[in-house]
C-alpha cells in the first residue's frame, strides 16, 4: 500500500517538480515564501482554468504529523466567470522547490469554491490562469 501511495504522490507531483525554471512564473515573494505558478500545467476550458503552483517557504513548516516541509505544490481550479477558486490537490515536500521526498498528499477537499480576496496571491494567480478576464479588465483601465 505504501508503494502505491508513494507512486501516486510522485505521479501527481511530477508536472511541477520537473518543470524547468522557464515554466515557473514568480507570482509573489514575501518574507515567508516565494510563490510560483507553473505555466506548463495551465489548462483553460469552458470558463474554468486549473494550474499547479509552487509555494517555496524560507523556513521549515510542520504538518499535522510533525513532519517538516519546505515546499508545497497546490493544484487549484478557478471559475473564470465567478472569480472563485477551489483547492484540488496539495503535496508537501521535505526540501525546497518541490525536491526531495514527497511527504504527504491531500486531495480530499470537499468544501466548495472560495471567493478571491482583492490583492491576494490567489487573485494574482487567477489573473494569470484566466487570461480572458484579465484582458477584459485591462480594457477598462
Amino acid at each position: 500500500m505504501f508503494t502505491y501511495v508513494f507512486l501516486l504522490v510522485s505521479a501527481l507531483a511530477w508536472p511541477v517538480a520537473n518543470a524547468s525554471a522557464a515554466d515557473l512564473q514568480e507570482v509573489r515573494a514575501t518574507v515567508h515564501a516565494t510563490i510560483y505558478i507553473d505555466r506548463e500545467t495551465l489548462r483553460v476550458s469552458d470558463g474554468r482554468a486549473s494550474a499547479w503552483s509552487l509555494w517555496n517557504f524560507n523556513n521549515p513548516r510542520s504538518n499535522s504529523f510533525d513532519e517538516s516541509y519546505r515546499s508545497v505544490l497546490i493544484k487549484n481550479e478557478y471559475d473564470c466567470k465567478r472569480k472563485t477558486v477551489r483547492v484540488v490537490e496539495v503535496v508537501e515536500f521535505a526540501a525546497p522547490m518541490a525536491q526531495g521526498d514527497a511527504l504527504r498528499t491531500h486531495s480530499d477537499y470537499e468544501h466548495g469554491e472560495d471567493p478571491l480576496p482583492p490583492g491576494s496571491v490567489g487573485e494574482s494567480m487567477f489573473e494569470i490562469a484566466c487570461p480572458q478576464i484579465s484582458a477584459r479588465k485591462a480594457q477598462f483601465f
